[in-house]
């Protein structure tokens, strides 16, 4: 199965993903998943972006991501990727086996970001999660009017804010050499 016909299988769960509630709200961003250990259909070293509010990892054929037989240690429904107005986040939903990330075992939910490594269980298969640095502007939670709208009404995600004070150092410290440079004398 390619990913394409996996983000149409997602999107055709209507509010649920293996018995599950989902937001209904989409990220904002997309994530990018990189397949650390084949799954089944999928290759090592597959990379796709998506833009789905729930993703969700384990052996059980109706899983975003299904590992084979290959993996018994990966459970029917290992984890899941949720999308929230915090971000994304892995929640472990085995009984059995851990989901560790960056090596460490979680406990129900925590938070991801970038270049973090999801492992479902001590020597299952990993994955990638990266989040794709991209200026991301949220409008607010009330709607105003059009004509209401002046200025920069929006929210700026946490993950771009040093970005953001990166380029507003670079153009202060440019009109500094400026004008030194014109008014150094």
């Amino acid at each position: 199965m390619d990913w394409s016909a996996l983000t149409k299988l997602a999107e055709k769960t209507n509010g649920t993903s293996n018995g599950n509630a989902v937001s209904n709200a989409h990220p904002t961003s997309p994530c990018v998943l990189v397949l650390l250990d084949p799954a089944r259909d999928m290759p090592q070293g597959t990379e796709q972006s998506l833009q789905l509010p729930y993703i969700s990892l384990g052996r059980d054929t109706d899983c975003t991501i299904c590992f084979g037989d290959d993996f018994p240690m990966v459970s029917r429904l290992h984890a899941a990727i949720e999308w929230s107005e915090e971000g994304y986040s892995l929640r472990h939903l085995s009984n059995t086996n851990q989901t560790l990330l960056n090596g460490r075992p979680i406990g129900r939910k925590w938070f991801l970001h970038d270049d973090d490594i999801i492992q479902l269980a001590p020597t299952g298969p990993k994955i990638k999660f990266k989040v794709p640095l991209i200026l991301n502007i949220r409008p607010g939670r009330k709607k105003k009017p059009a004509a209401a709208k002046s200025g920069l009404s929006a929210r700026l995600n946490v993950e771009n804010v040093a970005l953001v004070a990166v380029v507003v150092l670079a153009v202060l410290l440019t009109i500094l050499m400026v004008s030194l440079t014109l008014f150094g004398d």
